[in-house]
């Protein structure tokens, strides 16, 4: 989903060109296979993996289709992305606590206004505040974002990714939470939030680091998210799309 993911890097030797959808070219000095033989030298150097390693132009030659010197290098860093491949990964990324909690309590508090994810299934201290990390289809349609739907939208959401314990610490539910009212849990909601020790707590457990990210990468990240909108699910009034279950057999009212 966002920079920890594998990066792509295509090599297709023309001259240099930025296009309106912002990809940018490069003109190589060397020949295809020599800039990837000296990219995988430094990226190794750097500790990242080489995934693969692919020549366009051999699987063309294959079918019979002439095509110039195209190579195209996967490579990226297990240790951060792999959390983010998988609908089933849990990952602890400081998410602001709202709601009124399910029952969990940091060392010192009571109540109950706490929500510690998957340690509250496992009983594992090692799982406290780590939550699953959901499929990206459809993710433009399934606002809030966040366990708790800490943020009203994808780009905010988003940009919480890029620094998540300064994004914990500046957190504005005012502006950031869209919840109904409840003349019950109204009062509840913001318990944990307003709580200096709690939120020192959430910050304790981050598990991602910081990343420098422009408005324009941000804005490319948000372009791919989009792009995995099934548009099918954009209208499901129809009767035939009513969802009866799901794979994991959860009732659909928890």
């Amino acid at each position: 989903m966002y920079k920890f993911v594998v990066f792509f890097l295509a090599l297709v030797f023309t001259p240099a060109i930025a296009s309106g959808d912002g990809l940018i070219t490069r003109q190589s000095p060397y020949s295809a296979g020599e800039t990837l033989d000296r990219l995988e030298a430094v990226l190794k150097k750097k500790g990242i993996t080489i995934f693969a390693r692919v020549s366009h132009t051999q699987g063309a030659a294959g079918v019979g289709i002439e095509l110039g010197p195209t190579e195209l290098l996967i490579f990226g860093n297990p240790k951060l992305g792999s959390h983010f491949f998988t609908s089933r990964q849990t990952a602890g990324i400081d998410l602001p606590q709202i709601g009124s909690g399910r029952g969990s309590n940091s060392p010192g508090k009571t109540g109950g206004h706490e929500d510690f994810g998957r340690e509250q299934v496992t009983g594992n201290p090692d799982d406290t505040l780590k939550f699953r990390t959901p499929t990206l289809r459809n993710v433009a349609l399934t606002a809030p974002y966040g366990h708790g739907g800490a943020y009203d939208t994808l780009r905010a959401v988003v940009e919480h990714h890029m620094d998540t314990v300064s994004s914990l610490y500046d957190y504005n539910y005012n502006r950031q939470a869209v919840l109904p009212t409840h003349p019950t849990l109204d009062a509840e909601n913001y318990i944990a939030m307003d709580d200096p020790d709690r939120v020192d707590f959430i910050a304790e457990h981050n598990e991602l680091y910081p990343y420098a990210y422009s408005e324009v990468d941000v804005d490319r990240i948000l372009d791919f998210l989009n792009a995995l909108t099934d548009t099918a699910s954009i209208d499901l009034r129809s009767d035939q799309d009513v969802v009866n279950g799901v794979p994991s057999g959860l009732p659909l009212d928890d």
